[in-house]
Order: structure tokens, then C-alpha cells, then sequence
């Protein structure tokens, strides 16, 4: 699926009900769609691979879970440091 279909789709309002029920809330559609084409290191995006991230996400981060990513980032930073 390319940038500007993800868009579209996550523009209609059933989607974002949909999105929503599940407690999943993608402010930026194209940051979220650009954080998966950088990891799949393709111009689109799988369909299977985005159906199946948004299907892993539920929920609202929590603090906790903000703090824990913050932490695991810096420690692969140092991990990384150390190697060079």
C-alpha cells in the first residue's frame, strides 16, 4: 500500500471508528506510515505487515510505557557506544 492509499483509508471516518474501539489512535497517519516503510526498507508498505501491526496495537501508551521505551533506547545507545 503506498503513503497516499493509507492516507485515504485512514481519513474515513469508519476507519478511525474502528482504530478507535480498539483503543488504537494514530494522530499522524504519514509519521505512522513512514515508521513502517523505514522499517521494511521499501517505498510501500506490506498490507500484510500493516494489518498486523495495527492489530498488535491496543491500547494508549502509558507513562510506564513511555519511561520503559526511553530506557531500553538509551541502554542499546550505550551498548552501541561501547562497541565503537
Amino acid at each position: 500500500i503506498s503513503l497516499e492509499e493509507f492516507i485515504h483509508v485512514a481519513e474515513h471516518a469508519k476507519f478511525r471508528s474502528y482504530l478507535h474501539v480498539r483503543g488504537i489512535d494514530i494522530k499522524n497517519a504519514e509519521v505512522f506510515f513512514e515508521m513502517l516503510r523505514t522499517l521494511g526498507g521499501q517505498e510501500d508498505v506490506d498490507l500484510a505487515v500493516l494489518v498486523s501491526t495495527l492489530i498488535r496495537m491496543k491500547g494508549f501508551a502509558t507513562s510506564i510505557d513511555l519511561h520503559s521505551l526511553s530506557f531500553e533506547t538509551k541502554m542499546l545507545g550505550r551498548k552501541q557506544y561501547a562497541f565503537m
